[in-house]
């Protein structure tokens, strides 16, 4: 898409990190923005930060809660007449080894980081078919390109999302309908889906370029514009380190303990400038 002007964008975790920074974004661009959080609140306050509130509308909802998220579609299109692009952005993780997550938090986060964009995806299709337009931006993670330890469940959540994402982006590129699907692969993001449980992050996660929530809305405007199907945090180097790292488990085991200690210095920065913080 070249010009975003009365555009409609629907964005899931809306509210804060990522899917604010991406809402801004697309505002400024002149689209109407629909903004999908759990929590009331936070999701209001941030709204209401708008000028124009004509262009700005707001579910109280979770992302699983698929027969009101019909009615969100239906409502969406009957006030902006179009559904222009649907952003899959709200995410959950349960940090550490398999054995110590319960059943029921595994079960979450599949729910909300796979099940949920595919189900959503789905039920935005028929209104990209009718109008023979539209665009899926799926938010995943470098955990979905090489399997990070201590995050078992969560890379294959991602890993999930990436798989659907191309194989769906596959099946519109032959037909005569403009609709197509990318995703983004953020490396470690400075926000409070990090930050807030940083002590149970892995320490080779934070080996990877740190990025902020308005760079991954770069990647995902870019994508907006280009179609490309998959943009990553670190670019080319990153690409080439999670492919090998997952092609070759062996070449992956032999380079990890280089990457934790790397990781670890830069994660004691972030702790000692957390309870630097706490202690203001």
């Amino acid at each position: 898409m070249k010009n975003f002007k009365n555009k409609t964008v629907i964005i899931t975790g809306g509210s804060e990190g990522i899917g604010a920074a991406t809402a801004k974004r697309f505002y400024d661009l002149g689209a109407n923005i629909i903004l999908i959080a759990r929590r009331e609140e936070v999701l209001l306050s941030f709204a209401n930060s708008f000028s124009d509130q004509s262009r700005v509308k707001t579910y109280a909802m979770s992302v699983l809660d698929y027969a009101k998220f019909s009615v969100v579609l239906e409502e969406t299109k009957k006030q902006f007449s179009s559904i222009d692009i649907l952003i899959n952005n709200a995410g959950a993780n349960h940090r550490g080894p398999v054995i110590n997550v319960l059943p029921e938090q595994l079960q979450n986060v599949i729910d909300i980081n796979l099940t949920a964009p595919v189900v959503l995806t789905r039920l935005t299709l028929p209104y990209f078919e009718a109008q023979k337009e539209g665009l899926i931006i799926n938010v995943a993670s470098l955990a979905g390109r090489t399997p990070v330890d201590g995050a078992a469940i969560y890379s294959a959540s991602k890993f999930g999302i990436r798989a659907f994402t191309k194989a769906m982006n596959a099946d519109y590129e032959s037909s005569d309908k403009n609709i197509r699907a990318c995703v983004v692969s953020p490396g470690p993001i400075l926000t409070n889906f990090v930050l807030s449980d940083l002590d149970n992050v892995a320490d080779l996660v934070f080996s990877q370029p740190l990025s902020v929530s308005e760079d991954i809305a770069d990647m995902i405007e870019a994508c907006a514009r280009d179609y490309k199907v998959e943009r990553l945090s670190g670019g080319f180097k990153t690409g080439v380190l999670t492919n090998f790292g997952y092609l070759f488990p062996g070449f992956k085991k032999l380079l990890t303990p280089k990457f934790i200690a790397k990781g670890r210095k830069v994660k004691d920065k972030l702790r000692a400038k957390r309870d630097a913080d706490l202690k203001k």
